[in-house]
């Protein structure tokens, strides 16, 4: 019986020490100096201009639509939505800044997002594509329909599903039944 008091309070000791730890923080530090640089040279997570780049898209997250966008964030954002070059986890900033385009409350530039998203629907990386889709479903693009059809058969499964969930938020609700039923999310 003393035997299990024993292990009991030492059970719920190293639990209240666990607890104490986590509330503290302890260990953040070591977490935080491994997302802030990995071992290899060319890593991308390693440049401090795709570290600005990212910082710029959570800012931007955190304004979640209240306003529209300034005249220097707007330049930002344009500047990300049309980057091409690179490889895809430099460009997945275009997709989040063509997705962040569609968040604003003025009409301009949610005009000038559904142009970027149009252009990315036919981008190579299946991120700016599944972001794209998903602007043009906040925007209610319903003219963009036929674009977004054909990647209802697209090769990665996270852009077929955004396509279906698109369809669905712009309305088009016996499409998106029929369109379900046809297609499987792997």
């Amino acid at each position: 019986m003393a035997r299990k008091a024993g292990l009991s309070l030492v059970t719920v000791g190293c639990c209240l020490l666990f607890s104490f730890l986590i509330w503290k923080g302890l260990g953040k530090q070591a977490v935080m100096r491994e997302v802030k640089a990995t071992p290899w040279a060319n890593d991308p997570l390693n440049d401090p201009t795709y570290r600005a780049w990212e910082k710029f898209i959570i800012d931007m997250i955190a304004l979640n639509g209240r306003r529209p966008y300034n005249s220097k964030e707007l330049r930002l954002l344009r500047q990300l939505a049309q980057m091409k070059e690179g490889d895809c986890l430099w460009r997945d900033h275009r997709g989040d800044a063509i997705y962040l385009l569609s968040w604003s409350p003025d009409p301009e530039q949610r005009k000038e997002a559904y142009y970027f998203a149009i252009d990315g629907l036919k981008d190579r990386c299946w991120y700016i594509r599944a972001l794209s889709i998903k602007a043009l479903a906040r925007l209610k693009a319903k003219n963009a329909v036929p674009l977004i059809l054909p990647l209802i058969n697209d090769t990665h499964p996270e852009v077929r599903k955004q396509a279906v969930k698109s369809l669905a938020a712009i309305r088009l609700t016996r499409s998106v039944n029929k369109i379900r039923r046809s297609v499987q999310f792997n």
